[in-house]
């Protein structure tokens, strides 16, 4: 033990000649920050292992599954791209292009299982505790006339069946009086110095203050000759509907949690579209097959099921683009005798390595102790967090709406209790 000891505490004894040269094809750099990503375990290698091996595929799917989540992750890029930029990662990628795209189209064929699987995973690992003891709510059903215009212009009534589900929180009320608090802060700044505000610029507060106009061109406030008061009763109004919502669905026969479950989703799914487009470069799609433009929706999804647990492992204190860029820093040169020398360092990076048990401000290594990182398990405990699972089960339930809308560019249309693409 002291000896070895010892020599972990030896320096380190580097010679380079002024004539070195890099070998043709030998990479140098490579990243390390993909660690944190590796340790977030939904199963897959599991799952694909057990499904190639009744094929007769030789390659190694989740070899290249793990390429090209943590690329498009750190990355992204062409699949071309990512597998000519492999050497980057400190993985096993001993398969060819040709591979990857026979690879892509056998995870493609499994997707549904595949994310069937992965929730059950991420259900059991993390929780789903949706409804707390701060919930409560009631439903009715009931029938109203609705007025639709048909071919030839004119109206028609039509007698439609719905669910009404209102429910209430005590995290919502909380947090509509804490957001009022400042809205009302802003309103009494707005009376105090109007000179200082435009239409834009009080937003949110203009509507609990008295006698307030605006300059329909200019949007500056107009003299009216009134003085600008706090309205008391409209305030007092909004109070008395803190922490309640109601939701109006045509799904008669869903539960009443289904349906706030569903309604709570919906911001979830429209940021995960943002996380897909803008973090991700879902777009544009480098292949071309009906199996592979799938596949790699796959990939995204899967890349945002982990990218979403590891916002959620640090509390949702740094986005998730935050959080990939350190992490994309997070690189090491190639020394010699198998020595890395690593050179970046951060916050994020002092937190997420404190998390999984990884010493990311270390300035040498070997290349036993870099895949020791990789292959030893995560000791913490497993997370049980509020609204983590629900959130993967959620975009999972949508997968196939996210190719849709990533191809066509063309939104969603929303309900109170889901989504669907354009032309179903």
């Amino acid at each position: 033990m002291k000896k070895q000891k010892a020599q972990q505490n030896a320096p380190l004894v580097f010679e380079f000649s002024y004539n070195d040269k890099i070998p043709t094809g030998f990479r140098l750099r490579k990243n390390i920050g993909y660690a944190a990503l590796s340790k977030i375990q939904l199963g897959v290698h599991t799952f694909l292992a057990n499904r190639q091996r009744h094929t007769n595929e030789k390659y190694d799917a989740n070899a290249i599954m793990k390429m090209l989540v943590f690329q498009r992750l750190l990355a992204p890029a062409s699949k071309k791209k990512a597998f000519e930029s492999k050497d980057y990662l400190f993985e096993n990628c001993d398969f060819s292009l040709d591979n990857v795209y026979r690879g892509l189209a056998f995870m493609n064929g499994r997707r549904d299982a595949m994310q069937l699987w992965m929730h059950q995973r991420v259900q059991k690992q993390y929780g789903r505790e949706w409804m707390g003891d701060d919930y409560k709510w009631k439903s009715r059903k009931e029938s109203r006339e609705i007025h639709l215009h048909t071919a030839d212009g004119s109206k028609m009534g039509k007698m439609v069946d719905e669910k009404h589900v209102v429910f209430y929180s005590a995290k919502y009320d909380k947090r509509a009086k804490a957001e009022r608090a400042l809205a009302v802060a802003k309103a009494q700044d707005i009376i105090a110095s109007p000179g200082k505000y435009r239409r834009a610029t009080s937003y949110g507060a203009a509507g609990y203050v008295k006698n307030l106009k605006f300059d329909k061109k200019t949007g500056e406030v107009l003299d009216v000759g009134a003085a600008l008061l706090l309205d008391w009763d409209k305030i007092r109004e909004a109070e008395v509907f803190d922490g309640y919502y109601i939701i109006a669905t045509s799904e008669m026969e869903e539960s009443d949690s289904w349906v706030i479950d569903s309604y709570r989703g919906l911001w979830r799914i429209e940021n995960s579209f943002r996380v897909i487009k803008d973090e991700f470069d879902a777009r544009p799609v480098y292949v071309s097959t009906p199996d592979h433009i799938d596949a790699h929706f796959l990939v995204c999804f899967v890349a945002l099921v982990v990218a979403r647990l590891l916002e959620m492992m640090v509390n949702r204190k740094y986005s998730i683009g935050k959080m990939l860029e350190t992490l994309e820093n997070a690189e090491c040169t190639y020394l010699q005798q198998n020595y890395y020398l690593f050179d970046y360092t951060d916050e994020i990076l002092d937190e997420l390595g404190a998390f999984f048990g990884i010493d990311f401000s270390k300035r040498t290594r070997g290349l036993g102790e870099i895949k020791n990182i990789f292959w030893l398990p995560l000791k913490s405990e497993p997370i049980h967090h509020e609204s983590l699972t629900n959130k993967m089960s959620v975009t999972a339930y949508h997968f196939r709406l996210s190719r849709s809308f990533l191809l066509q560019n063309s939104g969603y249309m929303a309900t109170s209790t889901g989504c669907a693409p354009h032309g179903g």
